[in-house]
């Protein structure tokens, strides 16, 4: 996922949303309807671990992670206002031939451990954050311009 595009995807559908008068009204009165309030934070994260084995060696050559993020788009969890956002993500790290070991040599705390590492390097979070924020803007700027052709 490239985070350049992504943000200016995000700035430019942000942009649009604030040129539509009642959304810019109300912003400005600090009077959003809540399910039009955009504050997206990590509810959710699922860490998938999966082994690439050498079937020859028996040496785990790459662990390939899936995360799976949920995020919510403000903390009125209970509206009923597309206010969630999933998105998956794969990761892999690829060992040289001298870190190689047999599965049975890696501990859970390790694979854990590598696979929180891995999403930090990887920006996991803060990636699925920013797609979702474009989603969420997404979203309420189509509802903003149905509401409109409604008038």
């Amino acid at each position: 996922m490239d985070i350049t595009k992504l943000q200016t995807q995000l700035d430019e559908i942000k942009t649009k949303v604030a040129q539509d008068s009642e959304y810019a009204t109300l912003s400005g009165l600090n009077m959003l309807p809540r399910d039009w309030t955009i504050q997206p934070y990590v509810h959710l994260v699922k860490t998938g671990i999966n082994p690439n084995v050498n079937e020859d060696t028996n040496m785990v050559e790459s662990f390939i992670f899936d995360f799976e993020v949920k995020i919510k788009k403000h903390n009125v969890d209970e509206l009923n206002c597309n206010c969630t956002s999933n998105s998956s993500m794969s990761a892999k790290v690829k060992f040289s031939e001298s870190e190689q070991k047999p599965l049975t040599s890696w501990s859970e705390q390790e694979k854990s451990d590598l696979a929180e590492s891995n999403k930090q390097s990887a920006n996991i979070e803060y990636l699925c954050l920013k797609k979702a924020e474009f989603d969420f803007f997404d979203i309420l700027h189509d509802h903003l311009l149905k509401e409109d052709a409604e008038l």
